[in-house]
Order: structure tokens, then sequence, then C-alpha cells
């Protein structure tokens, strides 16, 4: 069982939280201070491992608060701070805005134009903030969100501040080894969504190694699922994973596009080409998940001996699109 977990059970033992508060209150006040202030081996029983963050004295008050957020903390409460608001930070707002399980209210975030982020936040019911610091201490989980070259240098003074944040990365390069390097002892967990999130379709590469606690996973991943699809791979296999999934709508963008372009080469209005081609791409790739049919397979069924198809699936492969694809996964990848 989590550490959340524990405490809820700790509350309905103790008849309720109050009670719970209570009972933690006398303990923590029995306790010496000289105790409290050499660190987590000499805490009283139970309050240890809770990801309280050691500070120069210790209040009673301090911990139980802190303990009856974390006990109590779920989607419908949790605060959410976005660290950088760029496109990938706006579509997770949105979508999690658009699921109706996460109110705008419960959305801070900051970015390097203050202006430009109060009219992006202003929009959707979000509170814009002024710098990183300001976004960690309203926030319960913090989307690190910057570019990847900046998370150095924007993280390193907000360190301490961040040992009780649960925190989520979508920073392309940043696996859970070199956030330990950075900021060592702290939550968090690497991912790579893409902009589908924004209407809760998104797949997110996430990486299976992390610092999160069980209750920290179970919430992080509530809160990815009502993105789209979280799939957790091998530290090696986050940045193929985030290509794959993260750039590669870039290259079905350019897909629907052509066969858009065809449609209207042969007379179709181009709204409705770009209906027929979003939709025929939707209707395929639902069909392939339900089914979970090889993509071959798919591609044969539609193949009649001596047919239309077959005619333009080898016009496709005399002019390399396959070999395209992986060309292009092949140049990002290095």
């Amino acid at each position: 069982m989590g550490d959340i977990g524990l405490w809820r059970r700790l509350a309905c033992e103790c008849g309720g939280p109050a009670a719970l508060v209570g009972q933690l209150r006398r303990r923590v006040l029995a306790a010496s201070v000289a105790c409290l202030r050499t660190g987590p081996p000499h805490w009283p029983a139970g309050l240890c491992d809770i990801g309280l963050r050691r500070q120069s004295c210790y209040d009673a008050d301090i911990y139980i608060s802190a303990i009856i957020e974390r006990a109590n903390m779920n989607v419908q409460t949790v605060k959410i701070g976005f660290i950088g608001f760029g496109n990938m930070a706006s579509a997770m707002a949105d979508g999690w805005i658009a699921s109706g399980a996460i109110r705008p209210d419960q959305l801070v975030a900051c970015a390097g134009r203050f202006d430009a982020l109060q009219q992006r936040c202003a929009a959707r019911g979000m509170v814009a903030l002024p710098d990183a610091g300001a976004v960690v201490r309203a926030a319960d989980v913090v989307v690190i969100a910057v570019k990847p070259h900046m998370i150095a240098s924007v993280l390193a003074p907000i360190a301490d501040d961040l040992q009780d944040k649960v925190i989520l990365s979508v920073a392309a390069g940043w696996d859970c080894a070199s956030y330990e390097e950075l900021i060592g002892g702290t939550r968090h967990l690497s991912t790579v969504p893409n902009t589908p999130v924004a209407i809760n379709e998104g797949v997110i590469a996430c990486e299976k190694t992390s610092t999160l606690t069980a209750d920290d996973h179970e919430l992080l991943f509530a809160l990815l699922r009502l993105l789209g699809e979280p799939v957790e791979v091998e530290t090696r296999l986050l940045s193929v994973a985030g290509t794959v999934g993260g750039c590669a709508p870039a290259f079905v963008a350019m897909v629907i596009e052509a066969l858009g372009d065809a449609a209207v080469k042969h007379g179709i209005p181009r709204a409705v080409a770009y209906q027929i081609v979003s939709q025929m791409m939707v209707g395929t790739a639902k069909l392939q998940l339900a089914t979970g049919q090889h993509p071959g397979a798919m591609k044969d069924a539609v193949c009649s001996p001596g047919g239309t198809t077959i005619r333009g699936v080898a016009e496709l492969e005399r002019c390399g699109m396959r070999s395209a694809f992986i060309s292009a996964i092949d140049a990002i990848e290095g």
C-alpha cells in the first residue's frame, strides 16, 4: 500500500480524519525537536517516507497539513502547475479541461512572456503566475514543459521547493537519470506526449523507471489517461517512442494534406476532401486498435486481385513511401 493509502486507512481506523489529526498532533508534539531536526530516521513511527521536505525547524501542524493534503489529493482536487506554457503544455491543459474531470481553476502556469501567458490562461480560465517558484508553491503536480536546453537553469533555483511535489516532465531527452543528477531525491516521471492530447486522443510515452511512489504513479496515470493512452516503455526506448508518437502527427498531417490534394485534383472540394481523408484515417486506426489486426492484413483485405487498390499500393511502394517513413524516424533519432 502506498503512503496516501496508509493515511486513508489510518484515518478510518481512528474514527475519521479529525481523530487522526488529533493523534498525529499529540505524537508529533510529544517528540523532541532535537530528534525531529535530525531527519526521517528519528521521526516518530508512521512519519517516515511521506515525502516531507526537511526544514530548519519542524512544526507539527505543517506535518499534519501536508499529510492530510496528500491523503486527500485526487484528480478532482489536485493542483497542476505548468512551468512553460507552449504548444504541448497548452494541449495538455486543453485536454484536461475538455475531459470535464479537471476544472480550469486547478491549473496554473508560468512562461517567459507574461503578457502573452495572461491572455492564453484567461482564455482557458486558468491562473497565470509570474515565475516558476510561484507555480511550484501553488501546485501539487508540476509539469516541466520548457525547452530541454532550459531545464537545468530553470529548475536549479527551485530544486529545494520541488522536494515535496510530484513532477511530470514532458521534455524530450530528459529521462529519470537526467533528473536525478539535477534534482535528486524528488519524485518525477519522464514522458513524451503528442498534440492530440488536446482532444483526449493522445498517446503519452512514459518511462518505466521513475522515482514516484505507488500513490504518485496512480495519480499521474489517472491524469494521463484523461489525455489519451499512456504507454510505459524502457528508458532506452523512450526517445524513439516519443519520436514515433510525438513527431509522427506531423507526418500524418502531411499524408492527410497529400491525399486531400489528390482528391481536389479529381474534383472534390478541399473541405470535403479533408473530411473524407481524416475520417478514413480515424476509422482505420480505430479498426486496428479494436481488432489488433496486423496492418499488412488490413491492407490485404482491401486489395482485390487485379483491382484498383493494389495498383495504388504498388505505386506507393515504387515511390518509396515505406522507406521514407523509416528514414524520417532515423533522421530524428540520429
